[in-house]
């Protein structure tokens, strides 16, 4: 019999169907025309009444198994009676029962057909039949035969019960009612039919008359767990969780084997903000049909809630490998994946889904979004428009579109218009959803992006009321306050948010800009080592850093760790390009380094985004004029609409080409680069605002180049070089920077004041002091840079200078405002006076350049130097002081310096000798009066300022020839060789090889030889003469040579010759390098072995499992897992095939150090490689838990072990019992105690005295009793 149970769950998912099964349940009593049947049936082919009276033995206790929802065993007693007496009809429906309990539905189906067979109008088959093909979704085959059950049967009021629920199923409500009216008439006390009667009338909205059936059926049978669960799921409904927590309780009470009513009851639990117990209950569910796909997609979906992705993943796939038509399991798998960088697997995902239901709504928002950040903004919106054809009561297509709107006015897409379009987007929003604050939120970003920020605050304002917890609307909060000028509320919004979430990189990053903008240092060393921890982490993972290049340029941070932010920027717009899924680009051929008559120019395209009123162009305004166009053809390509200034009317006019490209797309634009035949293409963006570096990822010209607009590395495998000068980056430095470095003669920072600026040289316009409330009588030193490259260590020095400095003065400008109180008061707490410091508002740039010849001595921020700034200064013939550090940016006012020919005098080396230079010169007035002097002479002559020159000379010479002859250098040439490795003797050895006429023989024998004697160097001669010959190394002979090499300690000379044969083009075997690697490492060369390692990767070879296990141990053992977390990704890309000991090291590593995502990640990767983790591998893990303070986490994933089918070992209940204890948490250490002895493990005297203690000591006197009970009884002690 079945009986039915409403479903009511709001769940992460929910079934088209709005019931489940409860409880199947036989006619065991056959009627009195079939037994006599069955009486025949049951002593057919028997001579021994023993054997009858043991087969009714087995059945009864089957029945009675049964009956105890024990089916396993019921089956085996059912099963011997089938193998005695195959043709007892009472066992086939005994057995169809049970493997119906055990959910293989087509054995049921097959036992009763045998049934049918030997008794066709055996009603009950037909019935139990019914129920098979039910749970297999033929419910018309299920009606069919509940009507042949009926009709051999007209009374069977259990089939008239069970149709109505297929009635229900088909939505046929009228019907389903008359069935369970006829099933009640038949048999009032029917409390299967009170219930399903009850589900008709809450289907047809009759709550009331709903609980009065489930009331009913309670008063007939109050043990009837279907009609409390069913009950309860009225109360959730209606929002009365208490109420219905308290019901589903009784129900699972009364039938602990309910896997409905335990996943209803997690779902209350979830509601009521208790996720651990709801994930309990959806165990137990899966525990108790373990096939249950619903179960697994709310378990998902809470592990997913509280971060554990990795876990979420897991149950998701367990979800639809039970149910392969899983539409929400297929949508938020794809979710999942998507958060922790799988896409491609997330857009598999969606697509499933889509292919089950075109329409679905979700999965067609959700794929719209990946490709809205694949920058494919109208197959984006195209998704996006689909759902609100299905339904226009989604928020998220009408947020998303509006993203695609605002993005269209940046790219200029479309005509300008479109921000109305996304706000009008985003008030639907909040007529779906008028609390949501996420949408105010987006209003408000949008608001502030097209300048109405005090709308954009108001809200920020009023999302923060309605979710006061929403770390992201106090982050934007501040954002907005801080492009008002209001930078102390700015400072607090982002506190406030960072207080909500400590978590919050962008928070933290930000928060640190707008204190460097305004120089608030107080903490400042703590705030950017935090940043730069927050960046490594980001960078480990390959997560986009918070911390974009272009602020990593004037942090204070690692130039190595700059160096990775900007390949993970360089990476993101290879991802963006990709997705453009362009073919590769043809390029023309390469043009020779241009002579005297020699036909053909070399065409050269400039890309930016600054051509208009932008330093960029005040900077290089004549330069595309310059060119010698009989050797040039020079394109530019501006990324920005005309802004209608001079300084683009004058760039158009200069440039031999200018093409207005803001209104394409990137694949368009790079499309156009490369029909125009471009040769050398050049970014002068870099990572500054409007820049659209996935142009060049997708390389159009065959050589690309960085300059001006970014001072410091692009990180881009697409840029190959950057152009720069000996100062600014020195060879030394190379490490630094991703590209090959091109070092223009003099200075690489090209300017234009010799044709625009002439007039500031005029002494006729010059301004006075007291035009600017500047003192006439003080020594003026100053600093026009941004307040954001200032640092205390700097200032310190400053106020130093002025403390030796007689009646001086520091010049500093409101850039920001904010920051000139804050100058001010530090300043005078360092003993300053307070008219020592003078600030001034930011003038325009003539009259900028002019006034800055005021001041009597620059000075100058190493952390961020001059650049812009230092030219005007320098035009304006002011001296400046700089000390250089090791990032470009850093050392760009020292290279200015350098081209006037005055460098020497303004260069230090030190803080120290900053100071001294200032103050010598300062205190030397007629020193200082003749450097002056000097600089202002050589402006119309030094290289500087020569921008004809620079034009002229290095582009289309040095630059040009450089770029030229590096790509089209002979690829044997330039190859760094090894030294010889010869021997006086070895000569003898080479002779013996040219005799031996069998190569392949000789090689090997010779070889062999050489190593055993320890003539090393004679074996190499032989490996070198046998590649003269034409023979290529075997692995043999590789690993023969390393392997002697190794043994004898001779690590160097290994690695020298992998190396050579390497560079060679003869790629050693990854045997040979493993022998290296292994050598290496027993040696204590840890480094080497790394370094080994990386470039056996950067080859595209992978180490053989065992030496990685060897690597990986000791690396790890060093301290230093995230090196072998990077390694184990990127070996794994290659085609590398951990083995369980990799785990076993991996898991424990990165368990050890908090990184406890990523040790899910390696046991989700253990599973689906087809290993089997046991305890010592979740042990660690659990462990990490506790000591980041995840207990109730620890404590689920001890459960979750368990239900997977792998028993906890006594160590691993030991830790968990004492982390447990030293957690406070000594009820659950009572609790795991008592489970250890439940399941035969005898505790360690240890853990009862933690326990028993804890447990006294937290007052639970009566519990620490029963666990010494259990101890005595145990031990006898």
């Amino acid at each position: 019999m079945i009986s039915l149970q409403s479903g009511g769950r709001p769940a992460a998912f929910s079934s088209a169907r709005d019931d489940a099964v409860g409880g199947f349940q036989l006619q065991l009593e056959p009627s009195a025309s079939s037994s006599a049947t069955l009486s025949q049936l049951h002593f057919k082919g028997r001579d021994s009444h023993h054997e009858v009276v043991n087969e009714d033995a087995h059945l009864e206790l089957a029945h009675k198994l049964y009956k105890s929802g024990n089916y396993k065993q019921a089956l085996e007693h059912s099963s011997t009676v089938y193998e005695r007496s195959p043709q007892r009809t009472d066992n086939l429906l005994l057995l169809g029962a049970i493997y119906y309990q055990l959910q293989d539905y087509d054995m049921c189906i097959a036992k009763n057909e045998e049934a049918l067979r030997l008794q066709p109008r055996f009603a009950e088959c037909y019935g139990n039949m019914a129920n098979a093909w039910k749970e297999k979704g033929d419910i018309d085959l299920a009606i069919r035969y509940y009507l042949v059950s009926i009709e051999l049967r007209p009374n069977f009021a259990d089939a008239w019960s069970n149709l109505a629920s297929a009635y229900m199923r088909k939505g046929r409500l009228d019907e389903a009612s008359q069935c369970c009216r006829q099933a009640l008439a038949l048999n009032p006390l029917l409390v299967d039919a009170h219930s399903n009667l009850g589900n008709l009338m809450k289907a047809q909205g009759l709550m009331q008359e709903a609980y009065s059936c489930y009331l009913e059926a309670l008063r007939i049978q109050p043990n009837f767990a279907i009609a409390w669960s069913n009950l309860a799921g009225l109360f959730m409904e209606s929002g009365d969780l208490n109420r219905a927590l308290q019901y589903y309780k009784e129900a699972v009470k009364l039938k602990p084997k309910f896997p409905d009513a335990y996943l209803n009851l997690g779902n209350v639990y979830k509601a009521l903000g208790m996720p651990q117990e709801a994930i309990m209950c959806y165990q137990r569910a899966v525990q108790t049909r373990p096939n249950y796909a619903m179960a697994f997609g709310n378990l998902a979906s809470t592990c997913y809630e509280r971060g554990q992705v990795e876990l979420a993943i897991l149950h998701y796939k367990q979800a639809i490998a039970c149910d392969q038509r899983f539409l929400e399991a297929y949508n938020n798998l794809g979710n999942a994946l998507k958060d922790v960088g799988r896409v491609d697997e997330a857009l598999h995902c969606y697509n499933q889904c889509l292919s089950l239901q075109p329409s679905h709504p979700q999965a067609l928002t959700n794929l719209g979004n990946i490709y809205m950040e694949w920058n494919m903004s109208a197959a984006a919106a195209s998704c996006y428009m689909a759902t609100l054809a299905v339904t226009t009561g989604l928020s998220a297509p009408f947020n998303n579109l509006a993203v695609i709107y605002k993005q269209q006015v940046k790219t200029a897409e479309m005509l300008p218009g479109n921000y109305s379009d996304a706000i009008s987007c985003y008030n639907e929003v909040l007529r779906i959803e008028p609390m949501a604050a996420d949408g105010l939120v987006n209003r408000g970003n949008t608001y502030k992006e097209i300048g109405r920020v005090s709308e954009a605050i108001q809200d920020y304002i009023h999302a923060i009321n309605i979710r006061p917890t929403m770390a992201e609307a106090h982050a934007n909060l501040a954002s907005a306050y801080k492009d008002s000028g209001l930078v102390d509320a700015a400072i607090k919004s982002y506190r406030k948010a960072l207080l909500l979430r400590p978590d919050f990189p962008e928070a933290t990053c930000n928060l640190l800009h707008t204190l460097q903008c305004v120089c608030c240092w107080e903490d400042r060393d703590k705030m950017f080592n935090e940043v730069e921890g927050i960046i490594q982490r980001q960078v480990s993972i390959s997560v986009l850093p918070s911390v974009q290049p272009f602020h990593a340029i004037a942090y204070p941070i690692d130039p190595v760790l700059a160096l990775e932010i900007s390949r993970k920027y360089a990476a993101h717009c290879s991802v963006i390009a990709s997705r453009f899924a362009l073919s590769p680009f043809k390029y023309p051929a390469p043009l020779p380094v241009k002579h005297e008559r020699q036909s053909g120019r070399l065409r050269i395209g400039y890309v930016s985004s600054d051509f208009g009123n932008h330093p960029l162009s005040h900077l290089m305004g004549s330069v595309f004029g310059m060119h010698n166009r009989e050797n040039v053809e020079v394109f530019c390509y501006a990324l920005s609409p005309n802004d209608g200034t001079e300084w683009r009317q004058r760039t158009q006019f200069e440039a031999e080409h200018f093409i207005d490209v803001s209104a394409m797309s990137s694949d368009m634009i790079a499309k156009l680069i490369n029909e125009d035949k471009i040769q050398i293409l050049i970014n002068l963006n870099g990572y500054t605002k409007g820049a659209r570096n996935e142009i060049f990822a997708m390389q159009p010209a065959p050589i690309q180049v960085s300059y001006m607009g970014f001072p410091g590395t692009t990180g881009a495998t697409y840029i190959d070089y950057l152009v720069t000068d000996e100062f600014v980056s020195p060879t030394r430095f190379s490490h630094i920077y991703s590209e090959k470095l091109v070092h223009l003669p003099h200075c690489y920072f090209v300017n234009d004041y010799k044709q625009k600026n002439l007039d500031v040289l005029d002494p006729t316009l010059q301004h006075k002091r007291s035009d600017y409330g500047l003192p006439e009588d003080k020594f003026i030193f100053a600093c026009f840079n941004q307040l954001y490259k200032m640092d205390p260590e700097i200032f310190n020095t400053w106020c130093n200078i002025l403390k030796r400095v007689p009646n001086s003065a520091l010049w500093l400008l409101r850039f920001p405002a904010a920051g000139e109180m804050r100058l001010r008061a530090y300043a005078v707490a360092q003993g300053v006076h307070p008219d020592q410091i003078i600030f001034t508002d930011v003038a325009m740039k003539q009259e900028h350049i002019r006034r800055s010849a005021l001041a009597d001595l620059f000075l100058d921020t190493p952390l961020c130097n001059a650049h812009t700034t230092g030219t005007d200064i320098l035009w304006a013939g002011l001296p400046m002081v700089t000390m250089p550090l090791e990032k470009m940016a850093t050392r760009v006012a020292g290279s200015l310096c350098l081209a006037t020919g005055l460098g020497d005098e303004m260069i230090v080396s030190s803080m120290k000798e900053y100071e001294e230079k200032a103050v010598s010169l300062a205190l030397n007035r007629a020193k200082l009066q003749s450097l002056t002097n000097r600089l202002k002479a050589v402006r119309l002559t030094c290289p500087l300022f020569d921008t004809e020159r620079w034009a002229s000379n290095p582009i289309t010479s040095k630059l040009l020839k450089m770029i030229l002859t590096s790509h089209t250098i002979d690829e044997n040439s330039g190859i760094t060789r090894a030294s010889s490795l010869e021997s006086n003797n070895v000569q003898d050895w080479a002779q013996l090889l040219v005799k031996v006429k069998e190569l392949e023989y000789g090689k090997h024998g010779l070889i062999d030889q050489a190593v055993e004697v320890k003539m090393f160097h004679g074996a190499y001669a032989l490996i070198r003469r046998m590649i003269r010959k034409g023979i290529v190394p075997d692995k043999r002979t590789y690993g023969v040579l390393v392997n002697g090499w190794c043994s004898s300690g001779k690590l160097r000379e290994a690695k020298g010759f992998l190396e050579e044969m390497s560079n060679k083009g003869f790629n050693p075997p990854v045997r040979g390098r493993d022998l290296l690697i292994e050598g290496l490492l027993n040696a204590g060369y840890l480094e080497s072995a790394k370094d080994m390692v990386r470039r056996m990767m950067k080859e595209g070879f992978v180490p053989d499992v065992n030496t990685f296990n060897s690597l990986v141990e000791a690396i790890c053992n060093a301290g230093e897992v995230d090196f072998c977390v990077d390694m184990y990704h990127s070996v794994c890309k290659l085609g590398f095939c951990p083995d369980i000991n990799s785990y076993k090291i991996l898991i424990p590593a990165v368990s050890k150090v908090g990184r406890i995502d990523e040790a899910f990640r390696f046991l989700h990767n253990l599973i689906e490689d087809g290993h089997k983790p046991f305890p010592s591998l979740y042990a660690p893990i659990i462990k990490g838990m506790f000591r980041r303070g995840q207990f109730d986490d620890a404590f689920c994933f001890f459960s979750e072990m368990k239900v997977k089918g792998h028993p906890p070992n006594r160590p691993v209940y030991t830790m968990m019992i004492t982390m447990c204890g030293r957690g406070g948490k000594h009820v659950e250490a009572a609790n795991y105690l008592v489970e250890m002895t439940e399941i035969g493990l005898v505790p360690i005297s240890r853990c009862f005295d933690m326990v028993t203690d804890g447990l006294k000591n937290c007052g639970k006197h009566d519990l620490a009793k029963r666990i010494e009970q259990l101890e005595v009884s145990l031990r006898g002690v």
